[in-house]
């Protein structure tokens, strides 16, 4: 099995702990896809403070860069779950599965579900963009590294009614010839170990 490492970032759950999650400054973003969908995501901010609004948001305001490693989630609903609602053509390739109109917890194992679920958790506390970076593996091997930038959208009552992720995944030299797709691979994903977990949340200057 592969050790699953914290990094000192482990966090959510608690405003405490989400707090004390690492920052991570706007030029030390990793790859220039995170970083343009940042810049984005601060452009929409209003002047008057608060955070980009999620009503009538629509993922082609996105740059054409950006748009097709995203995913748009609703926010946490009265049972504490999260729909998907659009998921953009090559994160849907890597996936194998198509997000738009389940829950995601009807999708990932509960393992990888409950990491999905404290970094949008934490995202929610915060109120801020956070970078949880995450790799994954089977029987031992660590086969994806993924960087997922999860930003916050405002609903009209001033809750995080929403949430923008926009997913660098980059396989390694094993997952080149077994690749690992997150939606589809149910039984490798069954014994799927969370090789690391760390959360940083992003400046938001």
């Amino acid at each position: 099995m592969l050790p699953e490492h914290d990094g000192g970032g482990n966090g959510g759950g608690s405003l405490e702990t989400a707090w004390n999650l690492p920052v991570l400054g706007s030029d030390t973003l990793p790859g220039g896809l995170l970083s343009a969908a940042l810049a984005f995501w601060r452009r929409l901010k209003p002047e008057t403070g608060g955070l980009p609004g999620f009503d009538g948001f629509d993922p082609r305001q996105l740059p054409p860069s950006v748009l097709p490693h995203a995913a748009l989630l609703g926010g946490f609903d009265a049972e504490g779950r999260v729909r998907g609602l659009f998921l953009g053509t090559v994160a849907a390739m890597q996936a194998g599965a198509e997000l738009a109109g389940h829950r995601l917890d009807e999708l990932y194992p509960p393992a990888t579900y409950a990491q999905v679920e404290r970094t949008l958790r934490t995202v929610e506390i915060l109120r801020r963009p956070v970078l949880a970076s995450v790799s994954f593996g089977t029987d031992g091997v660590r086969l994806l590294d993924s960087d997922r930038l999860c930003l916050p959208l405002q609903g009209a009552d001033g809750s995080v009614a929403g949430f923008v992720v926009v997913m660098d995944q980059r396989p390694t030299e094993a997952g080149r010839s077994r690749p690992l797709k997150l939606l589809s691979d149910a039984p490798a994903l069954l014994r799927c170990d969370l090789y690391r977990v760390m959360l940083r949340r992003a400046s938001q200057e």
